[in-house]
């Protein structure tokens, strides 16, 4: 017992002693400053700004790799965007002396019509022919980061590669439940639904696969594609259709028809069989 009690003692005394030997240093440190005619504390400290990724607890975040690659690839692609954009500007300054417009007021009107006249083309396929867009019209857009600087994911279908599709799907297959409910809740009450609730479609048709991909920024595959168009036939086919309309619409657009039609002509066999017109 008495071992105990002599081995807390010493060690309480220690520590004493090394306090008092730091104050003694802080002690000497002043007086030579003071010595030296430092007189007072400077009124503003040179104190540097913390990084943003310093939090207020206290703790030091470290960006997460996948935030970092995400980081890395934008500053790429703003480059290279900055440098496309810059070319385009002047080939549109050259294009316009070219055409006699003027540069500031040239509109893209102007530059399909001034492309056309340079480069006659006679292909029948629009991609072949010779097009002067803006480079935000041809590269495809980057998609905003979809987790934080911690790496954690803002969307809860994150990992299935495919979060926008599938929320389009969970969306869809959500509110066909919720027309299925409020279909049996009115004949329950006994108003049966009128062919008037459901939604016409006539003169539309579904986005195509591409057009759901630029919409998405996603890749999506014709399997998934099939699925896409399966649930929302299946969600316009419901009865009450009509109250879904803007969530439908948006993912249909108009058909459009093109007919050339060189010569409307009425024909007639002839005495020998052939056909004359009239």
């Amino acid at each position: 017992m008495i071992y105990i009690f002599n081995n807390f003692s010493m060690a309480v005394v220690n520590r004493y002693v090394v306090k008092t030997v730091r104050l003694k240093v802080i002690s000497r440190r002043l007086n030579s400053a003071a010595d030296e005619g430092v007189k007072e504390f400077p009124d503003k400290l040179n104190i540097q700004p913390l990084s943003k990724s310093f939090v207020s607890s206290g703790k030091m975040v470290k960006i997460s790799k996948a935030m970092a690659a995400y980081l890395k690839n934008a500053s790429d692609r703003k480059k290279k965007m900055d440098i496309e954009i810059e070319k385009y500007e002047l080939g549109k300054r050259h294009l316009a002396n070219m055409m006699g417009f003027d540069a500031d007021a040239i509109t893209k009107e102007d530059i399909d019509k001034a492309i056309r006249y340079l480069f006659p083309s006679g292909l029948f396929s629009l991609k072949s022919r010779p097009i002067m867009k803006h480079p935000d019209e041809l590269f495809p857009r980057i998609k905003n980061a979809e987790f934080g600087t911690d790496g954690r994911p803002f969307h809860f279908l994150f990992y299935t590669l495919n979060a926008s599709f599938y929320q389009i799907m969970f969306d869809c297959a959500e509110k066909t439940d919720a027309l299925q409910r409020y279909e049996e809740t009115q004949l329950r009450q006994g108003k049966l639904s009128s062919e008037e609730t459901r939604l016409d479609t006539t003169g539309t048709e579904w986005i195509s696969r591409e057009q759901l991909q630029t919409m998405l920024s996603e890749n999506v595959s014709e399997v998934q594609y099939e699925r896409f168009l399966s649930a929302m036939n299946h969600l316009t086919d419901q009865s009450c259709s009509l109250r879904e309309k803007d969530f439908i619409m948006k993912f249909r657009c108009r058909m459009y028809y093109m007919m050339n039609v060189t010569e409307n002509m009425l024909l007639q066999s002839g005495d020998d069989g052939s056909i004359v017109p009239l």
